[in-house]
């Protein structure tokens, strides 16, 4: 944009010819004096020439063939997931039964994994059968069982009852 506003500008006593040669055949000088009428040839070709090739970054190799990959999924948690409460009673020794407690709608002798979700401790205990009437919980633990995820006198605590 300059080349061409400055033959105006610098115009001097000759009158301008309002054209100024843009591109390769550009000459200052000749932009400058008005009175050069002939525009000066571009120069050889070989000089434009480039002194190096252009050259491409090198980048990460290129990407191997696809293979078979092997994808993980999870097993499913159990089917059975019941909240609920519980307490605790005494039981007499069941032969067979190492941690009984009593809970409805199971079989006789499915452990049950029982989490207190007040303090995340839990423990295992097999079903002897369903609460006796009257039980202030869901699930009735022994003693000792309840003992081992909460205090007796927090009874009956917010629990997580999967099978």
């Amino acid at each position: 944009m300059t080349i061409a506003v400055l033959p105006f500008l610098f115009g001097g006593g000759s009158s301008p010819t309002g054209v100024a040669t843009i591109g390769e055949g550009a000459n200052l000088a000749g932009a400058l004096d008005s009175s050069a009428a002939v525009p000066q040839e571009a120069p050889a070709n070989d000089v434009l020439q480039p002194t190096a090739m252009p050259a491409f970054l090198l980048g990460p190799p290129p990407a191997t063939q696809p293979s078979e990959i092997r994808i993980v999924v999870p097993t499913s948690g159990p089917d059975n997931i019941v909240e609920g409460t519980a307490s605790y009673d005494r039981f007499t020794d069941e032969p067979g039964i190492p941690n009984p407690c009593a809970f409805p709608g199971v079989a006789l002798g499915t452990d049950l994994l029982v989490l207190d979700l007040d303090n995340g401790k839990s423990i295992w205990c097999s079903v002897i059968g369903p609460p006796a009437a009257g039980a202030r919980a869901s699930l009735v633990l022994d003693t000792e069982e309840f003992e081992a995820i909460a205090d007796l006198g927090q009874s009956p605590i917010h629990v997580r009852i999967t099978w």
